[in-house]
């Protein structure tokens, strides 16, 4: 994902640093960012580190092309952990994240009542191509209908992983 996005930035470096400083790990942290959330790119980055590590752990859109090159990976011998969001492949070493459906469900908690009944609210989701923005609008929603909540919810709104329009929509809401 975009290096100047400070979510990713932070937690390659964070990576880094701690695999330098374990003294049970035998290698060193490889970080490739894409430019683009295309299933093509991500794809092609997987396939590529494949060729110079052990093993793989990424933040991948859900997209069959990702899951085909994840299961190129395992007929290599290279295991993937999805990081964040997860896939659907069966082909996935594992997934080191959170419940998205339990943190949804818990904004949608807090904004019951942190907002004002008949409020207007908007969700935006930097892509639905991430199995965990789903899950977090998914969980978000039901517990707001779930305890009848007053609060309107206006149309899910995407950003498309990009600061400055998440900005932009924002303002405009």
């Amino acid at each position: 994902n975009k290096r100047e996005r400070n979510l990713y930035g932070s937690f390659a470096k964070v990576l880094v640093e701690a695999t330098h400083a374990s003294t049970r790990i035998k290698g060193r942290a490889i970080i490739r960012h894409v430019e683009d959330m295309s299933s093509r790119s991500i794809a092609d980055a997987l396939l590529s580190l494949a060729e110079e590590c052990d093993c793989i752990a990424g933040v991948c859109v859900e997209h069959p092309r990702v899951n085909q090159a994840i299961h190129e990976l395992a007929a290599r011998g290279v295991p993937f952990w999805a990081l964040l969001s997860d896939v659907s492949t069966p082909h996935r070493a594992g997934f080191i994240g959170t419940n998205g459906w339990k943190l949804g469900r818990t904004a949608g908690w807090f904004m019951s009542r942190l907002c004002p009944q008949n409020s207007e609210i908007a969700v935006l989701l930097g892509s639905e191509q991430y199995l965990c923005q789903k899950e977090y609008e998914a969980g978000f929603l039901n517990y707001l209908q779930e305890t009848t909540s007053e609060l309107v919810c206006l149309p899910t709104l995407q950003t498309d992983e990009d600061d400055d329009k998440a900005y932009n929509v924002t303002r405009q809401l």
